[in-house]
Formats: C-alpha cells, sequence, structure tokens
C-alpha cells in the first residue's frame, strides 16, 4: 500500500494544507506533525521495500543474544521471535528501512513547500522520534520494556535561524529538552517550572 494510502501519507498532506494556511501569512506558526511509521508491523509500499536487497542486508550482531543476566521476562519475549528464520527477519528489516525512505519523501514535501514559498530560512525545523526500535537485536523487536541502547539513542536534528550548522554531539540530551529551546530560539518566556539543558543551549545556538 503506497504511503499516500495510509496514516504517513494523510498526515503529511493534513500539515501540507495547515502550511498553505498559514505560510503566506503574517502571524508566527507552529506544525507539529506526528507520524506512526517506522512502526511494527512494519506496513511499507512496494517502491520502497524494492529498494534494498533482502538478501545483502546484515543481521544485527546481537541478533542471537542469549540474554545471559537479563531479567527472565526478556528470554520470555524472546521466544515469541523464535521462529522467525534469517530471511523473515531480514524481511523485517527492509521494510523498516523502507519505511524510513517513505519518511524521508513524505518530509521531502513539507520542505519543498517552505523553499517554494521562500519560508525555509526563517523556520525552526525539528526532526526527531520518541523511541528506537530493536529490530531483532537481543532477539527482540518492538521497543516494548528493554533498557538498551537501540530503544534510547535516537535520532535528533534541528535546523534553522539562530542554530549552528554542522555540529554534530553526543551530549545526552531529550525531548524535554525541546521546548525551552524552541521557547528560546523563538524569544519567548520560558515555562515556569521548565529546566533549560545548558549543554544543549550551547550546541544549538550559532553565536
Amino acid at each position: 500500500m503506497p504511503p499516500e494510502e495510509r496514516s504517513l501519507g494523510i498526515r503529511t498532506q493534513f500539515a501540507m494544507d495547515f502550511l498553505d494556511d498559514v505560510i503566506d501569512g503574517d502571524d508566527p506558526w507552529c506544525c507539529f506533525v506526528s507520524l506512526i511509521e517506522p512502526h511494527d508491523p512494519f506496513i511499507c509500499g512496494e517502491e520502497a521495500f524494492s529498494k534494498y536487497d533482502v538478501d545483502s542486508l546484515e543481521l544485527q550482531p546481537n541478533v542471537f543474544d542469549e540474554l545471559e543476566n537479563r531479567p527472565g521476562i526478556y528470554k520470555k519475549a524472546a521466544q515469541i521471535f523464535d521462529k522467525m528464520n534469517d530471511r523473515q527477519k531480514r524481511e523485517a528489516m527492509a521494510c523498516y528501512y523502507a519505511n524510513i525512505s517513505e519518511i524521508d519523501e513524505q518530509f521531502g514535501r513539507l520542505i519543498k513547500r517552505l523553499e517554494d514559498s521562500e519560508q525555509l530560512e526563517n523556520t525552526i525545523i525539528i526532526l526527531t522520534s520518541d523511541h528506537g526500535e530493536l529490530l531483532g537485536s537481543h532477539g527482540l523487536y518492538t521497543k516494548n520494556f528493554m533498557a538498551s541502547e537501540e530503544i534510547y539513542n535516537i535520532p535528533m536534528v534541528l535546523a534553522g535561524p539562530g542554530i549552528a550548522q554542522g555540529v554534530v554531539t553526543d551530549a545526552r540530551v531529550g525531548s524535554h529538552d525541546l521546548c525551552p529551546t524552541i521557547l528560546d530560539l523563538v524569544g519567548c518566556d520560558q515555562i515556569e517550572g521548565s529546566r533549560f539543558n545548558v549543554i544543549f543551549k550551547c550546541i544549538c545556538r550559532s553565536n
């Protein structure tokens, strides 16, 4: 099923319609686009899936983790996926990567709309996720209850006026840092009780 017929494309179109209403006006605006993908059951379109050679995908190095010295509930959860063969695991990876390719395409639609309106350089853009995906690591899928690098180490990209370009960091920041950061970038007062991550402020600021 292509993105246009799924939640991914429909939600992006809602965002496009919103931009059409506000982008040429004088009032400031905020557009929050929340996508379900990439998420199990990893439903994707054939076009995106065909970009990936399933047989050439490498399984995660820890896919056969015995989960020694881990809580018993981890091993119990792993039993659900024990019957998946290596080919099926690679197909799951291809579907997941295809989801991300589809997101890139939809995100590009939004960026192009900003470019066409000459508003891209005047817009703060944030791309991030709420959690990662095990995708076979430790013999598990989804996020569930596991405390692991695959779940907690997620991407966060910021761009726009006032944000330093080309800065990459592994500093510990979280989604809770976004609200005070956005308020600071647009010159608004901070919410009472909010705490600003000083490291995050330093790496974001272009001056």
